[in-house]
């Protein structure tokens, strides 16, 4: 069966949900995120922070790179069956948000060796399960709760785990993205497919840059 999630309308290599859009790119992006009971957060293989209180989310700069980036997430459950565990989060480029969390994000249960990095990947990866958008409960389901939560109230992202909401630990979460066109397998338009001037390292928005 056809799944809408692992399209690839343009026949790029790159599923579409991957590619954000040209008009997403810039150098520098903000991260909203939180977990419940905490996380550990990369951009590119590199720490960006860590916390482990779930009802303040924190607001991370960060700089993200031509061609592919990734954006990786440990998601710790210390309640032992008690309650769930869930992490929820939000990319901001451009004054837009540009990526969110949600069931196209890879989930794993077992930890693999740069699991987190930029060509790393995620042992027996599944899709990611939704527990409910950024007002569901048991988390920011008041008004009270939303206002103290740092997290914009307006996004689009889910609160994600896997199937086990209170049984499982530990889960390791990644999402590759572009910004690239999702209908266009060349960007710029200058003869050289998206993919290809990612895997040689040339910028896929600029038409004067071009595979050597």
């Amino acid at each position: 069966l056809w799944d809408e999630e692992d399209a690839d309308t343009d026949n790029d290599g790159v599923d579409d949900n991957s590619e954000l859009g040209a008009e997403f790119y810039s150098e520098s992006a903000n991260i909203h995120v939180s977990g419940d009971d905490s996380y550990e957060i990369y951009l590119n293989g590199q720490l960006v922070g860590s916390d482990n209180g779930w009802q303040i989310a924190e607001n991370y700069a960060a700089s993200l790179r031509i061609g592919k980036n990734v954006l990786a997430i440990k998601g710790i459950n210390d309640a032992d069956g008690t309650h769930p565990g869930a992490l929820i989060a939000s990319l901001t480029a451009n004054c837009t948000e540009a990526l969110y969390t949600d069931s196209s994000w890879l989930l794993s249960r077992q930890y693999k060796e740069d699991w987190q990095s930029l060509e790393g990947s995620l042992e027996g990866a599944s899709a990611a399960t939704e527990w409910g958008g950024v007002e569901s409960g048991p988390w920011w389901d008041t008004s009270t709760e939303q206002g103290a939560s740092n997290f914009p109230m307006d996004s689009l992202a889910k609160w994600i785990w896997s199937d086990g909401l209170e049984t499982h630990p530990t889960v390791y979460v990644r999402k590759e993205f572009y910004f690239t066109e999702p209908l266009n397998s060349d960007t710029d338009c200058d003869g050289y497919s998206d993919i290809d001037e990612v895997n040689s390292n040339s910028d896929p928005l600029d038409a004067n840059s071009i595979p050597r």
